[in-house]
């Protein structure tokens, strides 16, 4: 048949109609078997699937059937490998197997008509467009799964945010409240140890009270590690830009360091160049840690010789501002036992220490380094090391850091020292521990001051309206009101009478931060748990001469 008849067109035409009405899979495949039954005189018809298409849409059984039967024969048929091509008998019927692209098959079915060859040749151009409208459908199927995976995925992570989330607040919580808890003991311990040790005169006694009070002293390192180690793993620590002189903010230390130094009997020299940089912006809490973790380690880990810390400027450089950068390297070199080639990586390691055996003989946590390490790379340095076993190393802290403007005169600060004469001022002491009730009220008893005790914030606050008072020291975490909430009855207090009363946190709650909230919370200073006795004096005065 050299072109085809009107029959034929006919057929095409209304075929070619029924393809491509809908973009679900199943309705358009079934508009156009039906059309197919209808003009081929079939009792079914159906569509078999390649294995690709299978894997892509993961539809039915592989094939869609018009009409939908569950007759055992319909599988059996369409899963026959191979198929074949043309037309065969299957179970006293005549079946038509016709190849479309991408190794998918039409079969059409009937009990008694045979189908003309003319009419197989033109279904041919037919199922070209059925298969070009499948591939639209599958196309279109992929999107929209896809978009409803997006969506889900998006729900996912945003629920895995927010239980993040939710697990950092939580372990910040728990970090406070352990802070807390752990600072509220050591406070008693080292509160004593202070008290009875200023107040002791038998020599033997004293030196015992000392080494209680530097054992605690460890342990509150240790546990300010601790603390440090996990706020770093919640992305918990924030830094402070603040001027500040690094030298100056060091004095004490070194004071203690070469004290600590005489007494094993080594050298414990401090070298500052002439050009290096009096003062600078950043944050002098997190330097200082660095630098006193680097010469605390050489300490420890140095038996003979000593430990050589020298402050210099490696260059100096100007950012998009104009501001000048000091790039400024700090040295910590030791003649201690120093670290083996291959161990020098394992050092940075959280929990880790270069040999087991220091851990026996010297003690630690095996966090100092890995915090001084993590420290220097989030305020934008480095830290690098040259060691060899047995001769000693060198530790040296590389940071860049923006000179700080000339400071703007400022009314000094009373200088910690126990020669500070301090006028006697009533105290209102708002603390629910017994012990710390005890340390603070001796403390301060010592100093020629008097002192009051509340237990809670609602027994401050019914003092407070009973009395007159020149200072509070007011905890934090009580029962009843707690400071913050006794603080802000008492500014109400102090508006009515029109007074000002300093009022000044002395709380176990000692996180990054902390400070912060109580200045906002209406507080005037922070001092933390355990108490130092000159610190204490040291805002005392302060507060006192403001006055």
């Amino acid at each position: 048949m050299n072109s085809p008849s009107s029959l034929l067109l006919t057929m095409q035409y209304e075929l070619a109609l029924s393809i491509g009405q809908s973009l679900d899979l199943d309705k358009m495949l079934k508009t156009f078997l039906v059309a197919v039954c209808q003009r081929l005189s079939c009792t079914s018809a159906h569509v078999k699937f390649a294995s690709h298409d299978m894997d892509v849409m993961k539809v039915g059984s592989g094939f869609v059937s018009y009409p939908r039967s569950t007759d055992n024969w319909f599988e059996s048929l369409l899963w026959r490998q191979p198929l074949g091509d043309g037309h065969f008998e299957y179970d006293r019927r005549h079946c038509w197997s016709i190849p479309m692209e991408r190794g998918r098959t039409l079969v059409m079915v009937s009990r008694d008509n045979t189908i003309a060859p003319e009419f197989i040749k033109a279904l041919h151009p037919i199922l070209a467009r059925l298969s070009r409208s499948i591939d639209g459908c599958i196309h279109y199927q992929m999107v929209n799964r896809m978009k409803e995976e997006s969506a889900s995925r998006e729900n996912e992570l945003r629920e895995a945010k927010e239980a993040a989330e939710e697990s950092n607040r939580a372990k910040s919580e728990f970090l406070a409240n352990m802070s807390h808890e752990l600072r509220t003991p050591m406070n008693g311990i080292l509160g004593m140890a202070q008290i009875i040790e200023e107040s002791e005169a038998d020599p033997t006694l004293r030196e015992n009270i000392n080494i209680i009070r530097r054992s605690a002293d460890s342990l509150l390192s240790i546990l300010n590690d601790i603390l440090d180690f996990s706020k770093i793993e919640a992305g918990k620590l924030t830094f402070e830009s603040i001027p500040f002189d690094l030298i100056e903010e060091l004095d004490e230390f070194f004071s203690i360091s070469k004290m600590n130094a005489s007494r094993n009997d080594i050298d414990f020299v401090i070298e500052v160049d002439p050009v290096f940089p009096k003062r600078l912006m950043g944050d002098p809490l997190r330097m200082k840690q660095i630098v006193m973790n680097l010469v605390s380690n050489a300490l420890k880990f140095t038996e003979y010789g000593g430990v050589y810390l020298h402050f210099r400027e490696a260059s100096v450089a100007f950012d998009e501002q104009g501001r000048s950068v000091h790039n400024i390297v700090i040295e910590v070199r030791d003649t201690g036992v120093g670290i083996s080639e291959e161990k020098l990586d394992v050092i940075f390691t959280p929990f880790s220490q270069a040999d087991n055996s220091m851990t026996r003989k010297f003690g630690g946590t095996g966090l100092g380094l890995a915090i001084v390490n993590q420290l220097a790379r989030m305020m934008g340095g480095r830290v690098s090391v040259e060691s060899q076993e047995g001769v000693g190393s060198v530790f040296r802290f590389h940071i860049g850091l923006v000179e700080a403007p000339a400071p703007q005169r400022q009314p000094p600060r009373a200088e910690i020292g126990a020669d500070i004469v301090i006028p006697s001022q009533r105290v209102l002491v708002a603390e629910d521990n017994v012990i710390n009730q005890k340390i603070i009220e001796a403390l301060l008893k010592k100093m020629g001051h008097r002192v009051d005790l509340a237990d809670d914030g609602e027994k401050a606050v019914e003092k407070y309206r009973a009395n007159r008072y020149d200072l509070v020291l007011m905890d934090i975490q009580m029962p009843v009101l707690n400071g913050y909430q006794a603080t802000a009855i008492l500014r109400e207090i102090q508006r009515d009478r029109n007074e000002a009363i300093p009022i000044i946190a002395l709380t176990a709650h000692a996180m990054k931060g902390d400070r912060e909230k109580c200045l906002r919370n209406g507080l005037d200073d922070y001092l933390s748990k355990p108490i130092v006795i000159n610190e204490l004096r040291s805002v005392l005065a302060h507060h006192a001469r403001a006055a």
